[in-house]
This record gives C-alpha cells, sequence and structure tokens, in this order.
C-alpha cells in the first residue's frame, strides 16, 4: 500500500464532522440526564474545536487548502498493525478463556464488553509507547 494523500480541506473537514459528532454526543448525555458525561464530551468538542480553528487559521494563512497532505504512509500503517495485533491477541485470549470458564451467558456478556474496553486501552497503550520508542531513536 503506498501513500494516501488527500488536500487539507478535506481533512479539516473530517475534523469538522467529528466535532459535530461529539457535539451531538454531549447533547444527547445532557438532555438524558448524564450530566457528567455531557460536561466531559462538551470540554473535549471545546478543545477539538479550538484545535479546528487554529489548524483553519493555519491553513489559511498559508493559503494550502488545496495543497495535498499525506496521511498514511507504510510507517504509520506497520504501526497500526503491531497496535492492532496486540489489541486483537488479548482479545482472543480473553474470550477464549471466558467461554470455557463460565455457562452463563450474562457473565459472557459483561466479559465481552470487559474484554472489549481492555483491548482498546491496549491498543492506546500500544500507541503511545511506540510513538515513545520511534520519537527516541531519531
Amino acid at each position: 500500500m503506498g501513500l494516501v494523500r488527500v488536500p487539507k480541506f478535506l481533512k479539516l473537514l473530517f475534523s469538522l464532522l467529528l466535532v459535530l459528532v461529539f457535539t451531538f454526543v454531549a447533547y444527547n448525555n445532557v438532555t438524558s440526564g448524564e450530566t457528567f458525561n455531557g460536561v466531559i464530551f462538551s470540554i473535549a468538542v471545546l478543545v477539538a474545536f479550538s484545535f479546528l480553528i487554529k489548524e483553519t487559521l493555519t491553513t489559511t494563512k498559508k493559503k494550502s487548502f488545496l495543497k495535498k497532505e499525506v496521511l498514511l504512509d507504510s510507517f504509520i500503517i506497520e504501526r497500526l498493525k503491531t497496535s492492532l495485533s496486540l489489541s486483537y491477541l488479548y482479545l482472543i485470549i480473553h474470550l477464549s478463556i471466558a467461554i470455557f470458564a463460565n455457562n452463563d451467558l450474562g457473565a459472557f456478556e459483561d466479559s465481552v464488553i470487559f474484554a472489549l474496553f481492555v483491548s482498546f486501552n491496549i491498543f492506546m497503550i500500544a500507541q503511545i509507547f511506540q510513538a515513545f520508542f520511534y520519537n527516541s531513536k531519531e
């Protein structure tokens, strides 16, 4: 797989779409009575929106809306593969043990939710570790 290049305005448009989705989630949490989650998502929206405004202003000053930017290259894809494989390995091991450990369907559903949560955390930690590891090599 080669390089994935997209114009800068598409990247900014996708970021705006994600900010709008998080805004909807924050509003939905506040209206359903989950105030704490609503506040957390609202803070995330404000931070993301401020970064989006900063990036848009920088791009406007440089007049580089149509300039193509590399999103994925082979190095990033290999880092993603490593993190995903570690996450998937944990998920398979955890679910294999959970299948044979208990015959209760409710306990298995809880175990699946926990396994997905921990698997996602393993992916994030592997990404952070690889970022520190590869930056320290340079």
